[in-house]
């Protein structure tokens, strides 16, 4: 595509605000000043338009604050924030209620120039069966209520089930619970792991087009995260194994919202690894047979696959600059 050629309207809908900058994390584990002011350098870049939050664990909130000369108040920071841990349900209760009011004094100490909006948990290790499913949510709300009822301009809340015999049950149990705790200030989901450092964290095709037909079913929302650095699926030459494409998954969760396909289709989606396979025009996103139009896709970003996060905003822009779909 010559770069005089404007973006097609549904390219610029499934990628408007989609990529939360991670760069803390690896691969990049850029230093937090650095990774600040890239941020604000992205802000003002051509492709803005592309960029969503600023992922942070809530250890690194202090950090935030005392550095000199980043935080404005006439440009407040967004922020998606990391928080919770322990392998036990007891321990993951106590150290998430800490976390949360930490990032409720947080706030108040810094409410014109920052927002968390979003909050990402990563639910206990010793998660291992369905019945506990509701007790954790059900602590997990009444400890966000308790510590920042108003105080903290959350709209977000992302759970991820660790990788376990028993990850998809508890993807499937998680997504069917979620909607009795999606209220209408804040919007609770899921979170999908793409890829890691080494191969076995890069999750099947199956798996991720289990976790998707999950969340069409259930009506959950959901943010990817890790090893999405190419729009489409290809070989990782350093961990030798395929790895996803942020395309091939968000295409696919549109899809799947749009037409009511199984996860053998979805699956297919994912595997697409060739650019003619996704098209995309002013007047829709197509694969195959299936299609979605502008308004689909825009309901589907935000009501099924809202953002992804990754460690480089350059990376992704680069590798579709590459294929020709951004000028």
């Amino acid at each position: 595509m010559p770069a005089t050629v404007a973006v097609p309207a549904s390219l610029h809908a499934l990628l408007h605000g989609v990529v939360d900058y991670a760069a803390l994390f690896p691969p990049a584990r850029r230093p937090l000043e650095e990774t600040v002011r890239r941020y604000l350098a992205h802000q003002t870049g051509p492709h803005a338009w592309i960029l969503g939050r600023l992922v942070l664990p809530v250890a690194r909130l202090d950090d935030l604050g005392a550095l000199p000369g980043v935080l404005m108040p006439g440009a407040p920071l967004r922020l998606s924030v990391l928080a919770g841990h322990g392998a036990a349900p007891d321990t993951f209760a106590a150290h998430l209620a800490g976390d949360l009011e930490a990032l409720a004094a947080f706030q108040q100490c810094f409410d014109a120039e920052v927002r968390v909006e979003a909050l990402e948990v990563r639910l206990p290790e010793r998660l291992r069966q369905v019945a506990d499913v509701q007790a954790v949510l059900q602590g997990l709300w009444e400890a966000i209520d308790h510590a920042a009822p108003g105080t903290v301009p959350l709209t977000a809340l992302f759970l991820e089930v660790p990788r376990s015999e028993r990850q998809q049950a508890l993807v499937e149990a998680l997504s069917e619970a979620l909607p009795a705790f999606d209220l209408p200030r804040l919007h609770v989901g899921l979170k999908l792991r793409c890829g890691g450092l080494r191969p076995e964290a890069i999750p099947s095709a199956d798996f991720v087009a289990s976790f998707l037909a999950a969340c069409r079913r259930a009506g959950v929302r959901f943010k990817a995260t890790a090893g999405l650095h190419h729009p489409l699926r290809h070989w990782d030459a350093v961990l030798g194994v395929p790895a996803h494409g942020f395309l091939n998954v968000l295409g696919a969760a549109v899809l799947a919202r749009v037409h009511p396909i199984g996860p053998a289709r979805i699956r297919r989606i994912l595997e697409a690894d060739e650019p003619e396979a996704l098209r995309f025009d002013d007047d829709g996103l197509t694969w195959d047979d299936l299609h979605a139009g502008l308004e689909q896709i825009r309901d589907a970003r935000t009501h099924a696959a809202t953002a992804f996060g990754s460690c480089s905003f350059a990376e992704p822009v680069r590798a579709l600059r590459r294929l020709g779909w951004l000028p």
